[in-house]
């Protein structure tokens, strides 16, 4: 493991060949942590092998930079080829764990959720373009293979609304995560 160079990768900012998101200057430690909370949020019983794939998923970008989703999809053998070098990159870095088939779709649907989330928080306009609609409905539709497609429509409701209700009238339609319905241990 390299740790400097595993704490320098946080520091990559994200969106840069996406004119409409570039602005909004998340980092790689920030939408991996976003990952990881929407994991124990949605999915409370994950290994901990999905949860640390989760945190460091994005690792290997600090030597390989990263493509667009539309690059990606428009040319998906480059797009192979970045993510085998990506991926050995993150192996010299910090080593991987092996996921269940299971658990990788997990962490897929949870990182195109995370950016979904983030794009409703800093340029929530884009939410009405066809292709970020069909993000959302990629999302939602792996949500439902794990079972976890109410809560995620819920979450994302929530984001495209600004947040949870705030009515006291309104709070009997909030349903909590079950990582969150127990609340938590300050010890």
């Amino acid at each position: 493991m390299i740790p400097f160079d595993l704490i320098r990768s946080g520091l990559v900012r994200r969106w840069h060949m996406n004119p409409d998101m570039a602005h909004s200057g998340e980092t790689n430690a920030q939408h991996r942590w976003m990952v990881v909370s929407l994991i124990l949020a949605l999915n409370p019983q994950a290994s901990r092998a999905l949860l640390i794939e989760a945190l460091w998923h994005d690792v290997g970008e600090l030597r390989a930079g990263d493509l667009s989703a539309p690059f990606k999809r428009e040319n998906p053998a480059i797009a192979m080829d970045h993510a085998v070098f990506e991926f050995q990159a993150r192996r010299e870095i910090c080593g991987s764990f092996d996921l269940t088939a299971q658990e990788m779709l997990w962490l897929k649907m949870v990182d195109q959720l995370a950016a979904y989330l983030w794009m409703l928080i800093r340029a929530p306009h884009l939410a009405r373009r066809l292709d970020w609609m069909g993000d959302r409905d990629r999302v939602v539709s792996i949500a439902d293979d794990l079972g976890v497609k109410a809560a995620v429509k819920e979450l994302i409701g929530w984001f495209a609304a600004g947040g949870p209700p705030t009515n006291p009238d309104l709070r009997h339609c909030i349903t909590p995560f079950p990582a969150m319905a127990g609340g938590g241990s300050n010890a």
